[in-house]
């Protein structure tokens, strides 16, 4: 006997634009955007939730510089860094942050997924009023994320987009 299930949620949907590749849940609504970097903002309905992708040139290939200057950011604009790991395992230089702000009044949890590769920033972020409730699926994504070639390519002070 075959089972299928009927939780939207089960469903995965794949993104693939010949430099990153990556699966979401069904259910999660593509977003307009005018950003360069930006190549994808997806909306969980269910959990009020903002998941983006993005990439970005680099002038440093070292994750912890990169770690030490984003962090000064975040102390300038006051925000609450809750937990912050360098992850380097074979080729991957990656670097987890979990912060909150405030917005409106109200607490913003956002986590953000940073993987340094060949002077490419890949920053795979959600900002949510309810961060814990969607981790397995935010986990998911960065499980199924997969880079498969530079968008940038960056010399000393400049960088140039890479077209496919």
């Amino acid at each position: 006997m075959h089972s299928c299930g009927n939780n939207p949620n089960d469903f995965k949907k794949g993104f693939n634009n010949k430099f990153v590749s990556f699966q979401h849940p069904f259910n999660w609504k593509y977003l307009e955007n005018e950003n360069e970097f930006i190549i994808a903002r997806l909306f969980d309905q269910k959990y009020q939730s903002i998941i983006t992708i993005s990439i970005a040139p680099c002038l440093t290939n070292d994750i912890k510089d990169l770690k030490e200057t984003i962090e000064s950011d975040f102390k300038e604009k006051q925000w609450k860094i809750k937990d912050s790991k360098v992850i380097k395992e074979e080729d991957i230089q990656a670097w987890d942050v979990i912060f909150e702000i405030k917005e409106e009044e109200k607490l913003l949890e956002l986590e953000q997924y940073n993987i340094l590769k060949e002077n490419n920033l890949y920053t795979i972020e959600i900002a949510s009023h309810n961060r814990t409730q969607i981790m397995n699926d935010y986990v998911n994504l960065i499980r199924s994320f997969k880079i498969h070639k530079p968008s940038y390519e960056v010399n000393e002070n400049s960088y140039k987009k890479i077209e496919e």
